[in-house]
Order: C-alpha cells, then sequence, then structure tokens
C-alpha cells in the first residue's frame, strides 16, 4: 500500500510539474507574440533601438550597470512568468465538474490559460486604454462588472486548487501573506499636519516645456489651465524671464547654483560626472538649518539629479541608460497591473512612476509618493519637475479635445491636450499639500525649465532688416535656436504663503529675469548669514559670486540695466522638425555618448568641450537680444518689441548695442571654440581704434 501511495505521489507531483511547464511555455509564447504585435505597430521598436545601439562602442555595451539593470528585468519577467504559471497550474487541480477522459483534461487547462490571459487584457484595457496591448478597450469585457466577476472566479479557483494541494492551516498562511502584502502599502497611517518650524516651506514647482503664452496673464483662454492661471492670479509674475538653456538639466543646475552654465560648468545634458561638482553650497546650506531636501522629476533620462547632489530624498523613476531599452518592452499587460502596486518601484524602478512610460504613468500616484517623502517635524525643501508636457505627449488615457480645436499642428495639438492634464496634477498637488500643511508657512515658485516652438503661425518670423543672409528665427522643439523666442521664454511666479493662503501682492513685474535669480532670492527670503551655520558653509556662502538677483516685489525695485545671458544646446538636426524620428536621432547623436560601469549614459568628454564650440549664445537687454551665432559671420540684433532683426554690420538706429557685446565677449571669452568668426576681436580692435 505504501509503495502504492508513493507511486501515485511520484505521478501526481510528475503531472503536476508537466501542467507547469506546459504553462510557462504558452506564456512565455503568449509574451512573444505580444512583442511582435507591438513591434508590428510601433515606428521605433525595440529591435530598432538595439540596431541603433550599435553605434556605442563594445566597452559601454557591456558595462557592467547597463548589464545588470537588463538582465535584472528579464529575470522579473521571468518570476512572473513562473508565478503566474503556478497560479494556473494550481487553479487546475480542483475542477469545477468531473474531468473523465484526457481530452477533457486538457481542454480544462486549456481553458483556464485563456480565462486568465483574457482576465489579464480585460483589466489592462480598463486601466490602460492607450497601451498597445489593450485589446478590450471600450467593449464590455474592459467593464469591471465582467472583468471583475471573472477575476473573483479565477481567485475562488486557485483557492479550491490550493486547499487540494495543501492543509488549510498552509493555504490560511500564504493567504494572510498576499493579503498582507497587497493592502499594506494602501492602508492609510494618519499623521499629523506639519508642525510650526522656524523656517518656512520652500517648494519649487518646475514643468517642463511650459509656454507662457498659453497661460492667462499672457491673453491664452483660460480654460486651457484653469487650475494652474487660479494659482498663478494670486502670484507675483516675472513677464520677461528666460531659461540660461533650454534644457532641462542644465537650466535646474542654473536655478540650484545660482549660476549660468558658462559659470557652474554644466553646459549639456548628461554630462559627464568629472565636469560636474555636485556639492550645491545652497541644498548644504539648507540642511544645516535642518531642512529635509527633496528631488521629485518623473523622467530621468536626461536629468539625473539624485542623492549624490545632496538631497536628502529623491522621488522618480531609476536613472540609467537601459530607461528606453525597458520603457520600449515595458507595454505588457501583467507589468502595467503592477505598476498599480507601490512595490513595483522595487521590481520595475525604470518603469514606476516614469512619464517616459507615458502608457502607464499616473500623475496622481507621482503626487502620492512627492507627498509621502517631506517631513512633519522639520521645514522641506521640495523641487519638483513635471514632464508631462515633454515629447511624445504621451498619456495612458485618449485625449478628449474636440476636434475643432485641431489647428494643422500634431504637435501642438497634443501639447494643449497635455497643459490640461499636467493642470490637473498641479491641483492636485496643490491640494495634497494644502492638506498636510505644507502651506501654512511657505515660499512657493512655479517655473518652466524652457519653453517649446512648434513653428505656429501666430507667431510671426522676425522682418530681416538689411541682412546678409537670413538666420533661421522658427525652429521646433527647445533649445536648438536661441532666436526663436518661444524656445528660451519661460513662466517664474512666485509667493508667500500663510496659513494656506497667498500673502505676497497678485501682480505683474516687468524687467528681465532668469532662473539664475531663484536662489539668490531664497538666501534674501531667509535672511542667510554666517550665523549657525559651519565655517565651510558661511565661506561658500560669502563666495558665492551669483549670476543671479534678487528678484523684486514692487516696479519700483525693477533694475532697467540688468542683462541676461541664454545659450542653446547640442545642435541635432534631427530633432529640429515636426515629427520626430527616434531612430534618427539616436544615429545622430549616439556617438556623442557612453555609458558607464554605473549603467548611465554620459556625454563623452572629448565630445563634450568639442560641442561647446558649436554653441549659440545671446544677451538680452530691456527689449533687445544680441547673438552670436557659430553658422553666421556676424552678431544679429533682434528687437523683441518689433520683431525686427539687423545684421550689425548693416544697423544704423539709435540703440548702443556695443555694451552689451562687451558683456557677451566676457561672459563666454573662455569658452573652447568660441568666436570662431572673430567678432568679439574685432569689436575690441575697433572699440579701441575710436577710443
Amino acid at each position: 500500500m505504501s509503495k502504492n501511495r508513493d507511486s501515485n505521489d511520484s505521478r501526481a507531483r510528475a503531472l503536476l510539474l508537466r501542467v507547469f511547464f506546459r504553462t510557462l511555455a504558452i506564456l512565455m509564447l503568449f509574451t512573444v507574440i505580444l512583442f511582435n504585435f507591438k513591434s508590428s505597430l510601433q515606428v521605433y521598436s525595440v529591435m530598432s533601438l538595439a540596431s541603433t545601439m550599435n553605434s556605442l562602442d563594445s566597452d559601454s555595451l557591456a558595462a557592467y550597470g547597463l548589464l545588470y539593470d537588463i538582465i535584472f528585468f528579464f529575470c522579473v519577467l521571468i518570476a512572473i512568468h513562473i508565478i503566474w504559471s503556478g497560479i494556473i497550474t494550481v487553479s487546475t487541480r480542483s475542477p469545477w465538474f468531473p474531468l473523465k477522459s484526457k481530452n477533457q483534461k486538457e481542454l480544462y487547462w486549456m481553458l483556464f490559460v485563456v480565462l486568465n490571459i483574457t482576465c489579464l487584457i480585460a483589466v489592462n484595457s480598463y486601466f490602460f486604454p492607450t497601451s498597445l496591448v489593450s485589446y478590450f478597450r471600450h467593449t464590455p469585457v474592459s467593464e469591471p462588472l465582467v472583468w471583475g466577476g471573472l477575476a473573483s472566479f479565477l481567485v475562488i479557483s486557485f483557492y479550491r486548487g490550493l486547499f487540494h494541494l495543501t492543509t488549510k492551516s498552509v493555504a490560511l498562511c500564504i493567504s494572510l501573506l498576499l493579503i498582507a502584502g497587497v493592502l499594506s502599502p494602501f492602508i492609510s497611517i494618519s499623521q499629523t499636519r506639519a508642525q510650526a518650524q522656524k523656517d518656512p516651506n520652500i517648494i519649487i514647482l518646475g514643468i517642463d516645456g511650459l509656454r507662457p503664452d498659453h497661460l492667462k496673464y499672457l491673453g491664452a483662454d483660460p480654460k486651457i489651465a484653469p487650475n494652474l492661471n487660479r494659482v498663478l492670479d494670486s502670484m507675483t509674475v516675472y513677464k520677461n524671464a528666460y531659461t540660461p538653456q533650454g534644457r532641462t538639466y542644465v537650466a535646474w543646475m542654473s536655478l540650484l547654483t545660482g549660476k549660468y552654465p558658462v559659470n557652474n560648468g554644466i553646459r549639456f545634458n548628461l554630462a559627464p560626472p568629472e565636469m560636474v561638482n555636485k556639492t550645491l553650497p545652497f541644498i548644504e546650506l539648507l540642511k544645516e538649518r535642518g531642512y529635509n531636501t527633496t528631488y521629485a522629476i518623473d523622467e530621468r533620462r536626461f536629468n539625473q539629479i539624485d542623492s549624490s547632489y545632496g538631497f536628502n530624498n529623491t522621488v522618480g523613476p531609476k536613472a540609467g541608460a537601459a530607461d528606453a531599452l525597458i520603457s520600449g518592452l515595458g507595454d505588457l499587460p501583467y507589468l502595467n497591473i503592477l505598476l498599480l502596486h507601490p512595490y513595483s518601484s522595487y521590481i520595475l524602478p525604470y518603469l514606476y512612476n516614469n512619464r517616459a512610460y507615458g502608457k502607464a504613468y499616473s500623475p496622481i500616484a507621482f503626487n502620492k509618493a512627492v507627498i509621502e517623502s517631506l517631513a512633519h517635524e522639520a521645514p522641506n525643501f521640495l523641487a519638483l519637475h513635471y514632464c508631462q508636457l515633454h515629447w511624445p505627449y504621451t498619456s495612458k488615457d485618449f485625449i478628449s479635445q474636440p476636434l475643432e480645436n485641431w489647428d494643422g499642428n500634431y504637435n501642438h495639438y497634443m501639447y494643449k491636450e497635455m497643459i490640461r492634464s499636467v493642470d490637473k496634477q498641479v491641483a492636485d498637488l496643490f491640494a495634497r499639500l494644502s492638506q498636510e500643511g505644507m502651506l501654512d508657512d511657505a515660499i512657493v515658485y512655479i517655473i518652466s525649465d524652457h519653453g517649446e516652438s512648434f513653428k505656429l503661425p501666430t507667431f510671426k518670423t522676425p522682418v530681416p532688416q538689411n541682412l546678409k543672409a537670413f538666420p533661421k528665427t522658427k525652429s521646433w522643439g527647445h533649445g536648438t535656436n536661441i532666436l526663436d523666442q518661444q524656445q528660451s521664454l519661460i513662466l517664474l511666479a512666485r509667493a508667500e504663503f500663510k496659513n494656506g493662503t497667498v500673502v505676497t501682492p497678485a501682480q505683474k513685474i516687468d524687467g528681465l529675469y532668469s532662473l539664475v535669480d531663484i536662489v539668490p532670492t531664497l538666501v534674501s527670503s531667509l535672511a542667510i548669514s554666517s550665523t549657525g551655520i559651519s565655517s565651510a558653509s558661511a565661506s561658500r556662502l560669502n563666495t558665492a559670486s551669483f549670476d543671479g538677483i534678487t528678484l523684486p516685489w514692487t516696479a519700483e525695485q525693477v533694475s532697467h540695466q540688468r542683462y541676461v545671458v541664454v545659450e542653446s544646446s547640442v545642435p541635432v538636426k534631427s530633432i529640429n522638425k515636426s515629427f520626430i524620428d527616434k531612430k534618427e536621432v539616436m544615429s545622430e547623436t549616439a556617438s556623442n555618448y557612453e555609458v558607464r560601469d554605473d549603467g548611465k549614459a554620459y556625454m563623452r568628454t572629448k565630445n563634450y568641450i568639442e560641442l561647446i564650440a558649436k554653441k549659440q549664445r545671446a544677451i538680452y537687454f530691456q527689449n533687445w537680444q544680441l547673438s552670436l551665432l557659430p553658422d553666421y559671420d556676424s552678431p544679429v540684433l533682434l528687437n523683441t518689441a518689433t520683431n525686427e532683426i539687423y545684421d550689425t554690420d548693416n544697423y544704423r538706429g539709435d540703440f548702443n548695442w556695443q555694451p552689451m557685446m562687451r558683456a557677451l565677449c566676457s561672459q563666454y571669452k573662455e569658452d573652447p571654440g568660441f568666436d570662431p568668426h572673430a567678432s568679439c576681436t574685432e569689436f575690441i580692435i575697433s572699440h579701441n581704434t575710436r577710443n
């Protein structure tokens, strides 16, 4: 009897393993089919990305960090398939009706495989309708009542099989562990409101690519961003504000240092580490004053600011070269569904809260993660950046704009839709900040890191005045053309809150301003001095030569003699168009970058220095812009008020542009390859001759 029982147990285990491995093979085949289906729909598939990566050298592709991240991702995929196969296998062990033949058992097993896949796709179709694999979107199958009923049936079937295979006590333990793991992150633990501190909370909200002319204060339709406009209506808005450079990382580093890129050393996105001073004196000072410092961003492909820059907390997806590959592979129903759970940040760090993975990105979930990073027993410094307005303008929800809003420009049409989405995100953020007491005593800035150009017909092309050749003044994107004012003009607003209410003036102030003005203004607002801080920090504070000024509160405080400097980024032809071909962009730029052992992509040091020579550079004074362009042999003078553009060699007007030229040449004189046409040299010789 004992031998027969052992023999039966062995056959049962062998049968169970056979079912398990067959299920595993079917599910992996299902994933392969999904990959192929997505590749047939995507203009730029994962395979084309892999072929483009051949532009990188073998050392980059063999970087330990990159290999680790990719292997880890595939291990997670395999683990998901193994667990899923185990669930299906267990579910078939206690049939709902007698199975008399082998064929019936085979059909019953296949039925459960199909039901599991159907339920998975149905849930994905409900939560992520724009996913390429949401086959049941807008069908009865994607209704919660249908897929909820199917999911309940599958859960009950699993427990029937589990009770058949093991004891009730073991099944109960497994159930409690599953319930605890699934529900624990969602169980709200009541926290007291933020306690009163001697220093105010500091909140800087950055919105990627937000153009000021799409906001109410510059005459745009207030319905486009009603919540954001409502907040701005109560703030002090600086009307003529410019980004130091139209790139997110460079703009934020200029903001955090109070210095222009030429003076802080950060000239491009993905700057090599040896070119970056990650010690941010202002952040160190805040920490010494007891601040909890947080940097949060929902897309890290080109902005790798993290805890190594001195922040106590960072919020957002993992930064690394594997991001592009994993995001391309990632639109799978089981991965999307896992991302609904906060613990997925540990196993899917490149996909969780990643705006670049737009089909599953949740703005509200990102806001929750940001709020959870804040301290209640100390003042907070929160630097927060939203990237929904960045190309390619994807979302997990379909657009709601009526067709009559179509203006013939696809990118602009989608951009306006994303403004509506980020507007809701802003409203949710301020509601949560208020609820947590973070606005009881706070200094708040709202900024954009750069503008965005769409070659809109409503933006008049500057009229050439005696130009030898007409340089392009309208472009696509950002950071590519300093003559295109829509790329450099930004939002800059500030307010002080007491007990959740703005107590500073609601006004619009003229003048010239830059992101480099924020930190000097905060130092002034906090009345930071050498008292109460370390000697090293006091030394950094006293010797810090900010390029920015203290922002004025009144029109009487405005300086009309101020210069503001702007420079361009990497000149990339493939992004200066309406529809961007990712493969073309990668092919053009990949040779400038390398992947290092930490798994992150950086610009090669040699290319970094060489590309500085190709920058466009400009200086603003009152309503004038003076530019030096590497592909144009004379300085270009633009009147931003009249929209007239001049060649300085042929300018005969009354405006004295020479001081602007002197300041611009002085600012960039140490740049490698600066002034290839010797415009500064000629200017200095001419000026000395006249004197």
